[in-house]
């Protein structure tokens, strides 16, 4: 090939580099406008590309609402589980405080009742010493 441009004179060897070099630009600009630059394809592209994107935000959102209901049902279970454990803790303390008020209103009936016997000098005190303790053993009359 060499030994074939070296016999030809130099205008030939222009005229045909300039040739092979407009062929290969015409053919690359004709791929160009075919492939590329065709609106065609550009909608269809658009249009295919879109429809993948929106398909993958969809799926993406999905499992990030999923995500999210199974932490709040987590959550809301724990929540469950604490407030029945606090309502349970609640409930014994109301019944020991229903218990230890029924208890004191038995014996202040039966501390009534049995006054008018052990009444002393001074009047009548209906103070038990559970009365007395609770008042810090200071007695207000």
């Amino acid at each position: 090939m060499i030994a074939l441009l070296r016999a030809l004179p130099a205008v030939l060897v222009l005229l045909v580099g300039l040739a092979s070099g407009s062929a290969v630009t015409g053919a690359l600009s004709w791929a160009w406008l075919a492939a590329v630059h065709d609106p065609a394809i550009r909608r269809e592209a658009t249009v295919t590309l879109t429809a993948a994107v929106q398909r993958a935000t969809d799926a993406a959102i999905a499992a990030e609402q999923a995500r999210q209901f199974r932490a709040n049902e987590a959550a809301t279970q724990q929540y469950l589980k604490q407030k029945a454990l606090d309502d349970a803790a609640q409930q014994a303390k109301d019944d020991t405080l229903e218990k230890e008020i029924a208890d004191y209103e038995r014996e202040k009936s039966a501390a009534a009742a049995a006054a008018p016997a052990n009444a002393t000098a001074g009047g009548d005190c209906h103070l038990t010493q559970r009365d007395l303790d609770f008042l810090g053993g200071v007695q207000h009359h």
